[in-house]
């Protein structure tokens, strides 16, 4: 491969460009109404004008956001002599002083906040940043600079050799998890599940759980599990393994091989979420797990175990 090309994240991009234009449908929805109250000649009050002015500030949030998500994610097109940002920006490869390709960065996409991303500096001092969630394929670019600009590679090797779960049969993998009902999350998970469930089967009523008009229930149940299961990963290793499961969908598994992994991170998006625990890969792939049952004391065991293999972890929250 001779030249990459970014590709907007699905997830990462147009889910928020979607959120986006919802408030931009709402407060329109909020203007038209209140419109056609002055018009008619109505007096909308002090409650009128507090809908009015919340209006706006949907507005203003809408397009600030497709403003900078815009912005902030250009095509980038890269190959062995130029890299291109956008239609305008091309900057000569001879030209690169440095590359970052792991570590957090600055982001404006979220204020306040740090992304995982690369960064190039050049020569004339202008510097270039690459927020990677923000496309589904960045690590093809950091792969590329680092294999065809810093390693001077012809062009672009990616080896990727899917992982057989039948080769984790005879390992020895040693697990890192807590107990789903003794964390909070566990608790908001199944706590109202159970007691409904239970008010159904010893009440009068228990033959409602066979209605057809308890679909609706089961999917807003269904659809609860599969958020809460978001956050109940834990983690296995083995001498040549690191395994991801998860407490609720336990046929769940993802495996990785010890010796293809470059870096774990230990992180948190936000205060009130549970640890997060990314995974980097050789060829720059990056996933991340969230697991909500780990105590910090189990956190610290899965460290100095991925460690002793040769791992590198950034500890960022703990």
């Amino acid at each position: 491969m001779t030249t990459v090309t970014t590709k907007r994240s699905i997830r990462s991009f147009f889910f928020m460009l979607y959120i986006s234009l919802s408030l931009f449908g709402y407060s329109a929805i909020i203007f038209e109404h209140y419109i056609q109250e002055l018009n008619s000649g109505h007096h909308i009050g002090i409650n009128g004008y507090i809908g009015l002015f919340l209006g706006c500030v949907f507005f203003s949030v809408a397009v600030y956001a497709v403003y900078f998500y815009v912005k902030n994610s250009p095509t980038i097109t890269i190959d062995k002599h130029t890299i291109r940002f956008g239609l305008k920006e091309v900057y000569n490869v001879a030209d690169i002083n440095n590359i970052m390709l792991t570590g957090k960065k600055p982001s404006k996409y979220r204020s306040g906040n740090l992304t995982k991303g690369a960064i190039i500096e050049f020569s004339n001092g202008k510097t270039k940043k690459i927020i990677g969630p923000m496309y589904s394929n960045s690590w093809q670019i950091k792969l590329f600079m680092e294999q065809v600009i810093i390693n001077k590679k012809e062009c672009l090797e990616v080896n990727s050799t899917p992982i057989d779960s039948a080769e984790l049969r005879y390992a020895q993998v040693e697990y890192y998890k807590g107990i789903q009902l003794l964390t909070f999350r566990g608790l908001l998970l199944w706590a109202p599940i159970g007691c409904g469930f239970a008010h159904q089967l010893f009440s009068n009523h228990a033959s409602v759980l066979l209605t057809t008009n308890m679909i609706l229930v089961y999917i807003v149940i269904a659809g609860w599990i599969a958020f809460n299961s978001w956050f109940m990963n834990y983690f296995g290793v083995s001498r040549d393994y690191f395994v991801v499961k998860n407490h609720v969908f336990i046929w769940k598994k993802k495996l990785y091989r010890i010796d293809n992994i470059k870096e774990v991170i230990y992180n948190n998006f936000h205060y009130k979420l549970p640890n997060c625990l990314t995974i980097i890969t050789k060829d720059y792939r990056s996933n991340f797990f969230q697991a909500c049952t780990l105590s910090d004391k189990t956190w610290l065991e899965l460290k100095k175990a991925l460690e002793e293999r040769g791992i590198t972890v950034r500890n960022e929250c703990i």
